[in-house]
């Protein structure tokens, strides 16, 4: 797994769902970053849950 100071995961969070959006699946958008599929999977059931302000 990647290592990202705290700061990079907003930005993280905000890629994973344009990708996701743009097509992109769970597992590949986790192996483009180095995150675990099970962050990938959270971040967007947040984003699903509350919309982009999440």
């Amino acid at each position: 797994m990647a290592t990202y100071k705290q700061a990079d995961y907003e930005a993280l969070r905000h890629r994973c769902v344009e990708l996701n959006q743009a097509g992109w699946k769970q597992a590949d958008i986790a192996r483009a970053f180095g995150l675990t599929p099970a962050w990938v999977s959270q971040t967007l059931k947040t984003f699903r849950q509350q919309g982009r302000p999440a």
